[in-house]
């Protein structure tokens, strides 16, 4: 069998998928359509979780986000995150910090950012969050932290 494979990004999980592809006699084509620089409230940001509000948790809504988060934290900020709940829109963005050891909340069925407001929302006032640090790239969708915002969470 021949054919083209076209993978849209330069990404290690989708070694296994090329190795594959190309077993099979299929040409491999990797094509970096997309691609992550740190933001420009990167230093900002791990100023802030080194000494994170009494009173803060952290959302993302990607994958990309919590391998930042936790290149941010570095091995010495991993203590400081397990004590911040953390949250996650599903399992998929919440991997790399719960491979980490760390608790992730997310809403693993039908999974989106309405929904995690939600579940943030229900859960702030037992968890202790009034405030919460939002990672998300440059063309992040408003709904997590405005629905936050009229719940009333910062």
């Amino acid at each position: 069998m021949s054919g083209l494979l076209v993978l849209a990004r330069n990404d290690p999980r989708d070694d296994r998928m090329a190795l594959e592809a190309e077993r099979d006699g299929q040409e491999v084509l990797r094509l970096a359509l997309l691609g992550t620089e740190p933001g420009r409230d990167r230093d900002r940001f791990r100023t802030w979780l080194e000494s994170p509000p009494a009173d803060a948790a952290i959302a993302w809504t990607s994958r990309r986000a919590a391998e930042e988060l936790l290149a941010q934290a570095g091995s010495a900020g991993r203590e400081t995150l397990g004590r911040l709940p953390l949250y996650a829109v599903g399992v998929e963005s919440a991997a790399p910090i719960a491979s980490a050891g760390l608790a992730v909340h997310s809403v693993p069925e039908r999974p989106d950012a309405a929904r995690l407001a939600e579940k943030m929302l229900a859960e702030s006032a037992a968890r202790g969050f009034r405030q919460v640090a939002f990672l998300h790239g440059d063309r992040a969708l408003p709904d997590l932290p405005l629905a936050l915002r009229d719940g009333g969470i910062e």
